[in-house]
């Protein structure tokens, strides 16, 4: 079978990604839930990153209500550490209200995210849901 010049480039790039030992990222499970009833959504979330061939860096709970500023919750300066230092390159959540619930704080999120060239994965809303989860 005669391959064409774009599948050659293909397979081509996969063998030099494979053989420069391409870092696979580290991200952080994130959850912001005032019952503290979070291994399920923990367990989701883990799936999620699992799946994506993500290196789980972290697992943080913060068992206080949405509403709380991140700047207050107990978790959050180490989440804040472990993106900042590099060990982390993204955080995966439920929700991304999760990681701010008001506008300033989502500006503020993204903003700080762009600077350390971090993202942020809402597992709930790329497709999996409570419902879906329960299953």
């Amino acid at each position: 079978m005669k391959r064409t010049t774009a599948e050659r480039t293909r397979r081509r790039n996969i063998a030099n990604a494979a053989s420069c030992g391409i870092q696979r990222a580290h991200v952080v499970l994130y959850a912001c839930e005032p019952s503290g009833n979070t291994d399920r959504i923990i367990a989701d979330l883990r799936t999620y990153a699992l799946a994506r061939d993500w290196i789980v860096a972290g697992e943080l709970v913060d068992q206080v209500s949405l509403s709380e500023p991140t700047h207050r919750r107990p978790h959050w300066a180490k989440l804040v550490q472990l993106i900042e230092s590099g060990q982390a390159q993204g955080i995966v959540t439920p929700m991304r209200r999760m990681c701010g619930l008001r506008e300033p704080e989502q500006t503020s999120l993204d903003t700080w995210l762009a600077t350390h060239n971090a993202f942020v994965v809402n597992v709930w809303n790329a497709g999996t849901s409570p419902a879906a989860t329960a299953r």
